[in-house]
């Protein structure tokens, strides 16, 4: 997918990125202006005794939890007018790895080209607003088009 997303006017969500999988990543974008940052650790990435303790936070965890992968997932939104919804599904879902490449497990992802070296993914917060989604890491990110632009290295 190497060109602009036809109709999307709006895109945000939490997103899991195979060379960081304890970080939530976060995406946001709003015209021609797009935004990455780290949303904190996943719940999975945590000691259980940093868990919240209250239940309905605890519910709220386990609702979305997927063995083996715990509160992993990817969770995007895209808002607008006339999108091509098969096309842009199958774009993100070129991202994601393969079933080989899951099955091979996060010591290997973490050896596999890494497009935020840059450490934007590092902040060491929870995450708690975590939506559920496709399991599967990504391998690569697609933003406004272009497979790791520029700003990523890969």
């Amino acid at each position: 997918m190497g060109r602009e997303w036809p109709g999307v006017v709006r895109s945000k969500g939490y997103f899991w990125l195979a060379s960081r999988p304890q970080f939530a990543g976060l995406w946001s974008q709003a015209g021609a202006v797009a935004r990455h940052s780290c949303a904190g650790l996943w719940w999975a990435a945590l000691d259980r005794e940093e868990w919240p303790a209250d239940e309905d936070s605890l519910a709220l965890i386990r609702s979305r939890w997927q063995e083996p992968f715990g509160d992993r997932q990817q969770e995007l939104v895209l808002i607008g007018m006339a999108m091509d919804r098969q096309a842009l599904v199958a774009a993100f879902d070129a991202c994601l790895l393969s079933d080989a490449e899951m099955a091979r497990g996060m010591a290997a992802w973490q050896t596999l080209d890494d497009p935020f070296r840059s450490g934007r993914l590092t902040r060491k917060k929870p995450a708690f607003e975590q939506p559920s989604g496709r399991p599967h890491a990504a391998r690569s990110v697609i933003i406004g088009g272009l497979r790791n632009p520029p700003f990523f290295s890969r």
